[in-house]
């Protein structure tokens, strides 16, 4: 695997909600670089935050749960790993939130 931690998208949302991967670190698009790393027989991961932002200031999960596993599983992403930065700090809700991110990644089959 290529794992990519941390601020790989821009630092908001686009108008539709949507994860914008930064293109100073995606010149190709971040699809072109998972489809050149899928080339070399490797899988490609991208890391995350349960909470509103990534350790990073960058956005987060919480409450784009849905379109951000579709995204996910548009570019082909193989690993994903979910961090607490900007999340509640509960053991109950972090579990809570954990599992419901893990459910939703895997209804998209990859």
């Amino acid at each position: 695997y290529v794992n990519m931690d941390a601020s790989s998208d821009l630092s908001d949302r686009d108008e539709r909600g949507l994860l914008v991967p930064d293109p100073a670190l995606w010149p190709s698009g971040l699809k072109a670089t998972v489809d050149f790393v899928h080339g070399l027989g490797l899988g490609f991961g991208l890391y995350g935050d349960r909470g509103s932002q990534d350790c990073a200031g960058n956005p987060g999960n919480l409450d784009h749960e849905e379109s951000d596993a579709k995204q996910y599983a548009d570019w082909q992403i193989d690993w994903y790993k979910t961090d607490s930065c900007h999340a509640a700090s509960d053991r109950a809700t972090a579990f809570t939130e954990y599992m419901r991110m893990r459910d939703i990644m895997n209804k998209t089959g990859r």
